[in-house]
């Protein structure tokens, strides 16, 4: 089966698929109807992609989880109760598949030893309803390198679980299923982390560098879906 973007017969045809719902997409995929899966994997391949290359940091690795991940999806599409919910299932499976690699190579991630981490695990989301509002007399492309060098820097733990909370929008019950810890485990990693970022953003910006990235909350989920639209996917995730 093929993933990749096949010719379409015509450019209406194309247009036509692209306005189509998912829930559509996947009832016509499931018939066995070639361009509908063609449609589906180029609507959600970028966000798949970036979450299995943000979990793994690794562009080979979250290649493999992108293919097998998408085998599976195809493979069961079937399966799937509510059509329209097909990113959230496929991110699912990227998910799980992550964190099996993960569990191999860093098992230490998934280990119950938190106690240093439980020891503060009272959420401090001041900022969480606050507003970014982007300036289009800013260019944010440094901003969100930076960001995300920062981002890359924090240890293992805090990163998935930043990654899950203002990536994917997971619960916080949801995370520590996945990261086999605590809620207050995960509420601690999630704290440590946006402090460690907001230090560095200060301490940059005592140096003469300014960041336009304040209230941070909001601006991570902005950057995230961003860096989501502009993820560029390697051409040969998409053979199978």
């Amino acid at each position: 089966m093929a993933f990749i973007r096949g010719p379409y017969s015509a450019a209406a045809e194309g247009l036509k698929r692209m306005e189509q719902s998912m829930k559509e997409l996947v009832e016509k995929a499931v018939e066995g109807d070639q361009q509908a899966v063609a449609v589906l994997y180029e609507r959600t391949n970028r966000k798949a992609y970036y979450l299995a290359l943000q979990l793994v940091k690794d562009q080979d690795q979250a290649q493999d989880i992108l293919q097998d991940a998408y085998l599976k999806v195809f493979t069961n599409l079937g399966m799937l109760q509510k059509p329209e919910n097909f990113q959230g299932w496929l991110d699912t499976i990227v998910i799980n598949k992550s964190k099996d690699y993960l569990k191999k190579k860093k098992p230490v991630l998934f280990s119950q030893m938190a106690a240093k981490e439980e020891a503060d695990s009272e959420p401090d989301f001041e900022d969480e309803s606050g507003y970014f509002s982007p300036e289009k007399r800013v260019d944010y492309s440094e901003t969100k390198r930076l960001i995300q060098e920062m981002i890359d820097r924090l240890p293992e733990a805090q990163r998935m679980a930043v990654v899950l909370y203002y990536l994917e929008n997971l619960p916080v019950t949801r995370i520590a299923g996945i990261m086999e810890c605590s809620e207050g485990t995960v509420k601690s990693r999630l704290n440590y982390g946006r402090k460690s970022i907001k230090e560095q953003v200060l301490a940059l910006e005592k140096k003469g560098t300014k960041l336009y990235c304040m209230p941070l909350v909001p601006f991570l989920y902005w950057m995230f879906r961003q860096q989501v639209l502009a993820a560029a996917v390697p051409g040969a995730v998409g053979a199978a």
